[in-house]
């Protein structure tokens, strides 16, 4: 993805179906970042102009914007918008219907223990236990139906744009990272949320 000098994106100028990358300075987020060699921790979904959906430790929950605002300023974080280049209307409502939809459902966290081993660090697809827990996940959801039980962070992300026709990554959406979702040429940066 090419790097366009950041601008200050008013939160009135959001769309359905906008990618949002977060990070701030708690030890999680810096742990998320070292293990996946990304600048960014946390991705969600709007499903409008003024709503998110993500995948939290817990379950999949709708989170307002002004929440996401708040959190960032409170932690010291950053708030990243990015866009698919060629998504059509039909497709962003389709993503948003499908995210909405998984509200509720658990979070996956050996999944995204997975995607550090698949998308990540060479560090982290070289070490044996990260190894362990993909294979283990991996055999224990033989397909696409089993991995949509459960979802972490991007891989939900990933996984409406996959069911829309619109894929953001050469991988499959259970193995994709912020930082994946971050180099996806599919998508663009629109800005930051301040």
């Amino acid at each position: 993805m090419m790097q366009a000098p950041l601008c200050n994106l008013p939160s009135d100028q959001l769309r359905t179906a906008d990618i949002v990358l977060t990070k701030s300075q708690t030890f999680n987020s810096r742990a998320i970042q070292g293990s996946t060699c990304s600048t960014y921790s946390h991705a969600l979904l709007m499903v409008s102009p003024t709503l998110a959906v993500e995948a939290l430790p817990g379950e999949i929950t709708k989170t307002p914007l002004a929440d996401l605002r708040k959190d960032a300023k409170e932690q010291n974080g950053e708030i990243l918008v990015l866009r698919h280049r060629s998504i059509s209307f039909a497709q962003a409502m389709k993503v948003a219907a499908y995210t909405q939809q998984q509200v509720g459902k658990p979070y996956d966290p050996i999944g995204a223990a997975r995607s550090a081993a698949m998308t990540g660090c060479k560090a982290a697809k070289v070490n044996p236990l990260i190894l362990k827990i993909a294979l283990i996940d991996e055999l224990s959801k033989l397909t696409d139906t089993a991995h949509d039980k459960t979802f972490y962070c991007s891989e939900l992300v990933a996984r409406a744009f996959e069911i829309a026709g619109a894929p953001l990554s050469r991988y499959k959406a259970r193995n994709v990272s912020p930082g994946e979702i971050l180099k996806a040429e599919a998508l663009m940066i629109v800005g930051q949320i301040i």
